[in-house]
Parts: C-alpha cells; sequence; structure tokens
C-alpha cells in the first residue's frame, strides 16, 4: 500500500467512532515511527481512550516531563486546551464575577490570535485572578479563577512574560483532572497537526 493510501485509511479509521479502530491506527504509527511513544502517553495521560489501548500500559503521571519535551506548538496547543476547557466549565461557575468574565474573554482573544497585544491584556487581568483564586469564593468560582490564572501565565509564558515558574504543568494537570476533552492538545500530540 502506498504512504498516500495508508495515510487516507489512517484518516479514515481516526475519523469513526471505534476506539479499537483508532486504536490500531496508532499503534501501527508508533510501531512505524510515525508517532513518538511520548506523545501517544501525553494523549493517554489526558485520557484519550484509544491512545490508552495503544499504548498496553498505563500512561504514567510523568506531567513535568512531558511539559518539558513540548515544542513551541504543543505548548500552544496546551493553552488552547487549557482556555477550551474554560469556556466549556463556564455555566457552571456559579455568580460569575466580572473579572472572570473578562479573563475568559482576554484568554479567548489570546487563543485566536497569540500576539503581544493580547498577551499584555492577560498581564493586567493575571492579578485579579490570583486574587479570586484565594479565600472568600465559592469552591467552584476559585477552582475556575485558578485554571484562569493558570491558562493566563501559559498564554503569558509563549510571548515572553513570565511569573517565575513554569505554569504549564499546572494547565496539564487540571486538563487531565477535569477529565474534559483536550482536543487541541490531543491533536497535536497523535498528528502533524497544527494547534
Amino acid at each position: 500500500m502506498s504512504d498516500d493510501a495508508q495515510r487516507e485509511r489512517e484518516r479514515r479509521l481516526r475519523q469513526g467512532d471505534d476506539p479499537a479502530d483508532e486504536a490500531r491506527v496508532l499503534a501501527g504509527a508508533l510501531r512505524a515511527g510515525r508517532l513518538a511513544r511520548e506523545r501517544l502517553a501525553l494523549a493517554a495521560f489526558l485520557g484519550h481512550a484509544a491512545a490508552r489501548q495503544a499504548l498496553g500500559v498505563p500512561p504514567g503521571d510523568a506531567c513535568a516531563a512531558w511539559v518539558a519535551a513540548l515544542d513551541e506548538a504543543g505548548r500552544l496547543a496546551l493553552v488552547r486546551a487549557a482556555v477550551a476547557r474554560l469556556r466549556a466549565g463556564w455555566a457552571d461557575v456559579p455568580s460569575p464575577r466580572a473579572a472572570l468574565a473578562q479573563a475568559l474573554a482576554a484568554l479567548e482573544a489570546w487563543s485566536a490570535c497569540p500576539c503581544d497585544g493580547h498577551a499584555a491584556t492577560l498581564l493586567m487581568v493575571e492579578p485579579q485572578l490570583a486574587g479570586l483564586a484565594g479565600g472568600g469564593a465559592s469552591p467552584e468560582r476559585a477552582a475556575f479563577a485558578r485554571a484562569a490564572r493558570d491558562a493566563a501565565r501559559g498564554a503569558g509564558a509563549l510571548t515572553g512574560l513570565t511569573w517565575g515558574e513554569d505554569p504549564l504543568e499546572p494547565c496539564l494537570l487540571a486538563l487531565r483532572d477535569a477529565g474534559a476533552p483536550a482536543d487541541p492538545l490531543v491533536r497535536w500530540a497523535l498528528g502533524p497537526g497544527d494547534p
């Protein structure tokens, strides 16, 4: 089978509804060297069923190592996945404050256009998020504020801003712990696609 035919077959199988079919495609790509084991393990870590099946072993808990191994496209995909998770969870935030709405809007704007101007806006909302993540808020609102703060810090880090620590590890852990779809990051991990 030609390479083009094989890629077309893989694409069709990946778009199907059967995780077992996708797991076979992923295992084949791993064996053929078209998919790095670390990327497959990252997708499994994030809860991707077919990646877990193709891996055949528990994905482990090497969060810091995975974050360190992400290239720029992977880091961008991670922050975009965190922003998508925030948007999906917005309806569950009780009595959201205006600062949270402003932060979510700023994160979505940065996600669509990760430029210095949008990063500067994130720099302005981050202290408000840090305050809301502390005491005094409902547990759900505080958790949302922490996740938004981590996403804002991750976005800022990609544009040269820093808060003295790598903010992407909390983003990755939050995605895993929420059990939320991390589609942009999983797409990056399992394929050659651009986030």
